[in-house]
């Protein structure tokens, strides 16, 4: 089962009748999705060419990194592989969360230590030079290579943290690991060889060393919760919280 069905699944299979937006998306979304059971999604990507397979779901032309939805207006927000194609990733993901009303999920790769000696060894790619190659869509969806973002839990974490600072969120992460076989004839024999045992090796590693893997899956989950030292409105912080000094002394303080 493809590691993006897999963790749709696991985390939305009490949810097939919520609204999904899905950004960066191509017909490959919507197969699985109508597999699944959804039947209110709109599909998105910046890439007018994409449309082919969309059907019966709603096509919308998006920008991932400003989409023109208002706030919540989907009860979740879907990307597999897409976030790398922005020139902002981070961006892209807080812009899901902000148009969601449940979660957003994102597929992504993950930047553990085995991944970056394989970019090392040239086993695996730094940039997308192939997929521009064979699709044409790099950076944004154009011809310029994308670097391939990979993150890491701690750098999810960190991005919600920064772009809403005064909610509380709850992430919920997913691990999975994919022997890349269709790029395995691209490479020299030697270079094939050594992916492939790489691969086979981490797959085996894997059940113990989950984080290893290739594939990192993540929901980030709207808790509808403010941080303890918030005002209900969300605006301003509570006078009265307790922040272990008094201000008051220290009235002309500049940072």
């Amino acid at each position: 089962m493809h590691f993006y069905e897999q963790v749709i699944r696991q985390g939305l299979s009490d949810h097939l009748q919520d609204s999904i937006l899905v950004a960066c998306g191509t017909g490959g979304d919507a197969k699985i999705l109508r597999s699944i059971g959804f039947t209110n999604v709109t599909i998105t990507n910046l890439d007018k060419d994409r449309t082919d397979g969309i059907a019966p779901f709603t096509w919308k032309r998006e920008d991932a990194e400003a989409l023109s939805f208002p706030d919540g207006s989907f009860d979740w927000v879907l990307v597999d592989a897409g976030l790398h194609h922005c020139a902002s990733p981070h961006k892209a993901f807080t812009e899901m969360y902000r148009v969601c009303r449940k979660g957003a999920l994102v597929l992504e790769a993950r930047d553990s230590l085995v991944m970056r000696l394989a970019v090392k060894l040239g086993l695996v790619p730094e940039w997308e030079q192939i997929a521009v190659a064979l699709t044409g869509a790099g950076l944004r969806a154009g011809p310029i290579p994308n670097y391939i973002y990979r993150w890491t839990e701690r750098e999810v974490w960190k991005t919600l943290e920064s772009a809403y600072p005064n909610h509380a969120h709850r992430l919920r992460f997913f691990y999975g690991m994919r022997v890349p076989n269709y790029r395995l004839s691209m490479l020299s024999p030697p270079k094939r060889v050594a992916t492939l045992a790489l691969s086979y090796a981490l797959k085996a590693f894997n059940l113990v060393a989950r984080r290893q893997g290739n594939h990192l899956g993540w929901i980030a989950y709207k808790t509808g919760q403010l941080k303890p030292w918030m005002l209900p409105d969300g605006l301003h912080m509570r006078p009265d919280y307790d922040i272990g000094m008094d201000p008051r002394k220290y009235s002309g303080y500049r940072e």
